[in-house]
């Protein structure tokens, strides 16, 4: 059986092979990165203690969606699957209305401590991708900063269908008069009820129905579910659809789910192992419909689709940090660099599961997996250096951090790179049948 690395990333040429040795300045530096310092306020702590028991844990101890049904007698739809063998991991499998109570439970665990309403307290989860601690840092540090950042309104009014205004005329398809039904957000623009399905309805079919603006030019007011529900109580089909996207972007979200590849099928996979034996093994799941397949792969492609987001987000970053602290374009283009690092790191370790699959479970292939761990967990603290580089003191302080991070991780790919050619190479591995 003959393997080779994916996306051109093993077409390299390895005439002048290099041992990587890294120094103890390189060793020091990548442990900095492994203990980001956090704010130190008393009620900042205390709220985010609470955000860590709504959040979707990604560390060892993991908060399972149907928690609250242990004690029912009968077995619930994401059943845990007990693994049996050592290499095998315990996983469930989630429908619909699983993934619906889920984020029933966070949103409504974090109301309070927001303070705004239920309907705005799931846009800002939404908006923040459902990173809690994330959310309640930024709203604790300038609610109002993060309500208009994300077209957030605290408490707006429950929507409704209204009609019976003279003066009514839609921004769209400019009908009007009393006989008009319209719906108006929070932020004043009205449309009647036919443009804003239609507009409504177009996006969900697009796929982008979680956070959905306000049909008006340049406004960033988000419509919630309720207008969203509203506008389509008779249309059926289109809001079971409107309802599959939400859950679809909840799963999206979550290092720990995933969904089933097989077509058609509609369950989403919970693998329930902590972060450190993920790195580690090969979480092979059997998804309710059948479809057996690794988990890990299955990620790694997910988390390679985010980095086209990550690259806006870093470019708007970049930006940013051209106009507050008057720089060149050359002087945060390592931010962008980085991005490029993720990127082929994404890919690689997406293939490395594949092959790892087949291995036969001796020595060498624990090796493997350690290079491939070492890479995997490297390329996390990267991910997350410039995700937010705001969390940073000072050009100086981010440039270092992140470059310093960006040398140590590209170190590791090449190690991994490096070593699976001469494996191949020398025929070092053995596979199943």
């Amino acid at each position: 059986m003959t393997f080779c690395l994916s996306d051109g990333l093993m077409q390299v040429d390895y005439d002048d092979e290099e041992e990587f040795v890294y120094s103890e300045e390189e060793d020091e530096a990548y442990s900095d990165m492994q203990s980001p310092s956090m704010p130190s306020s008393d009620k900042l702590t205390q709220a985010q203690k609470q955000a860590d028991s709504v959040a979707y844990n990604d560390d060892d101890d993991f908060d399972y969606l149907d928690a609250a049904d242990d004690d029912d007698d009968e077995q619930p739809t994401s059943a845990i699957q007990q693994s049996n063998k050592p290499w095998e991991v315990d996983f469930k499998a989630h429908d619909l209305s699983d993934l619906q109570g889920r984020q029933e439970e966070i949103v409504n665990d974090l109301e309070p401590l927001l303070a705004v309403s239920r309907g705005s307290t799931a846009l800002l989860l939404r908006s923040y991708e459902w990173k809690t601690e994330s959310l309640v840092e930024d709203y604790l540090g300038d609610s109002n900063k993060v309500l208009t950042k994300t077209g957030v309104h605290a408490h707006p009014p429950a929507p409704s269908i209204e009609t019976g205004d003279e003066d009514f005329t839609c921004e769209i398809c400019y009908c009007s008069g009393s006989d008009e039904l319209y719906m108006g957000l929070v932020c004043g623009h009205r449309f009647c009820t036919s443009c804003y399905e239609t507009y409504v309805t177009i996006k969900i079919q697009e796929g982008e129905s979680w956070l959905i603006p306000c049909p008006a030019p340049k406004c960033k007011t988000l419509m919630g579910e309720e207008p969203t529900r509203l506008i389509l109580a008779e249309n059926k089909d289109m809001l079971d659809k409107y309802e599959c996207n939400l859950a679809r972007s909840f799963v999206k979200s979550s290092a720990s789910l995933a969904w089933c590849p097989a077509p058609s099928c509609e369950y989403a996979i919970e693998c329930m192992v902590p972060r450190s034996v993920m790195d580690t093994t090969i979480p092979i799941v059997n998804c309710k419909c059948g479809k057996s397949f690794c988990f890990g792969y299955n990620n790694h492609e997910q988390s390679a689709k985010f980095v086209l987001n990550l690259l806006e987000a870093t470019e708007k970053n970049m930006e940013q940090l051209q106009r507050e602290m008057a720089l060149a374009w050359i002087d945060v283009v390592f931010l962008k660099n980085a991005v490029d690092v993720l990127t082929d790191c994404r890919a690689a370790l997406k293939w490395t599961y594949v092959l790892a699959y087949y291995m036969v479970s001796d020595n060498q292939k624990v090796l493997f997996e350690n290079n491939q761990s070492d890479l995997e967990m490297a390329t996390e603290q990267l991910n997350e250096l410039v995700e937010d580089p705001s969390s940073l003191t000072g050009i100086g302080d981010i440039k270092r951090k992140v470059l310093d991070m960006t040398h140590y991780v590209k170190a590791r790919l090449d190690t991994l790179l490096t070593d699976t050619y001469q494996g191949l190479q020398e025929g070092r591995w053995k596979y199943e049948d």
